[in-house]
């Protein structure tokens, strides 16, 4: 494990230092005990309850946003660092998935037969 900077919007880090604030403690998401989770293995499933989602997991993010990222044609290389991917090659396998679903979508978008 090691500690890396973690890109995220203006309005995410807004929205959890008022999450923090309001947990009144050092810790956005704080165990039960108040102090950070030791054991993280069932903390999505938690947290999806409480908002009354379906439960996914922490890697599921990570594909929605290079997801999102590549259909608004963010370069390659864009996604990789905010991914924080060590390689390139990495991203290409995430987004390489999606191609051939991109050209597909935008046929039904046009209202053309696949």
């Amino acid at each position: 494990m090691e500690a890396d900077f973690l890109p995220m919007t203006d309005d995410l880090f807004n929205a959890l230092q008022v999450h923090r604030d309001f947990m009144a403690g050092e810790w956005v998401f704080p165990a039960p005990d108040g102090g950070p989770y030791k054991v993280r293995q069932h903390v999505m499933r938690k947290l999806c309850r409480r908002a009354g989602v379906r439960a996914f997991g922490w890697h599921a993010i990570r594909h929605l946003t290079a997801t999102i990222l590549a259909q608004v044609d963010v370069p390659m290389v864009t996604i990789s660092r905010i991914l924080r991917h060590k390689s390139l090659a990495i991203t290409e396998r995430y987004i390489g998935r999606l191609a051939p679903m991109k050209e597909a979508l935008e046929l039904i978008g046009k209202g053309k037969e696949c």
